[in-house]
């Protein structure tokens, strides 16, 4: 594993941060990134560009390069964006990668996974998922992987949402001694640490329901069901509508990593959200009349379906 900080090159600073310009380049790439040799640069950030560039033109096989960087957390957000690119663009072959990176000992590798499991959309993902859940030690971790399943599996605002971060302690006497401050809670965390958590149940429940309804392994999820264009769109609007929008920089993502229509404008210099040219750009989305040639229940990548 590198323990030297790989340097973002300038062409791609705001890259893979979507807040900023996302799937797209602040500069023009070097005309190498669609050589052979740029798959195997010296620096993750070239390689990472490669395999979405040549994915951006429909061929997804260099999708397993992106493994390299699953565990490498000297490199700021490497590790991160790696495993989210393997949810947006990997082939089904390639999604099991995901599940490998689930059952790491790391744990932010389990919880970058989850990110990348939740773009996945695939619900043979979510028993990994939980398994990854339940081996966080932190409410954080719990919280964050919970959230990921949340996103598979419910509406925003369920009940899993509710329960993500809900846990019983796996080692009071580990605990006690990282934290002596909370000697004096020692009986009632004993009781809690025997207790069961609810969210594994609720996810099994939701699980079963989700799978039953859908009765394809291979469809597409988001939220409960399977995925439509037309629904995402709707959703996303409406989520502009609300008082305190929530998850925009995931919506942008999503939106962009579909269509390749670049979102750079969504956001404003100082990371707040543009929620006019936002609805804008949805709107004149839905009005070009290409929603069409986005299946239901289908991933895409820059307008073209992945291949299996």
């Amino acid at each position: 594993m590198n323990t030297v900080p790989a340097e973002v090159p300038e062409f791609m600073a705001r890259t893979f941060d979507w807040r900023e310009d996302g799937f797209h380049f602040a500069g023009t790439p070097p005309a190498e990134l669609m050589s052979p040799a740029a798959l195997s640069n010296s620096n993750p950030w070239i390689v990472l560009a490669a395999v979405v560039e040549r994915a951006k033109h429909g061929d997804h096989s260099q999708v397993p390069l992106l493994s390299r960087y699953y565990e490498e957390h000297a490199t700021h957000r490497l590790a991160q964006v790696a495993l989210m690119l393997t949810g947006d663009i990997g082939r089904e072959r390639d999604l099991q990668l995901l599940a490998g990176a689930l059952s790491s000992a790391d744990p932010l590798t389990r919880v970058y996974a989850a990110q990348g499991a939740a773009l996945a959309g695939r619900a043979w993902l979510v028993p990994p998922m939980l398994e990854a859940w339940d081996a966080a030690d932190t409410v954080d971790e719990h919280a964050m992987i919970g959230a990921r399943i949340a996103d598979l599996l419910e509406e925003p605002g369920g009940e899993l949402i509710e329960h993500a971060d809900t846990f019983p302690f796996k080692n009071v006497d580990r605990f006690l001694e990282e934290n002596p401050s909370f000697r004096k809670a020692e009986s009632q965390l004993r009781i809690l640490a025997e207790g069961e958590a609810a969210f594994p149940r609720l996810v099994e429940a939701q699980y079963a329901k989700v799978t039953k309804q859908v009765n394809d392994d291979a469809a597409f999820l988001w939220r409960g069901s399977r995925w439509s264009m037309r629904n995402f769109v709707d959703q996303f609007l409406a989520e502009l509508d609300r008082e305190v929008p929530l998850s925009l920089p995931n919506l942008r993502h999503r939106f962009e990593a579909y269509t390749g229509l670049d979102c750079t404008g969504f956001f404003y210099v100082d990371g707040d959200p543009d929620l006019i040219g936002m609805a804008a750009v949805l709107d004149d989305f839905l009005e070009s009349g290409t929603i069409g040639q986005y299946a239901v229940a289908r991933r895409h990548f820059f307008g073209h379906p992945i291949p299996d």
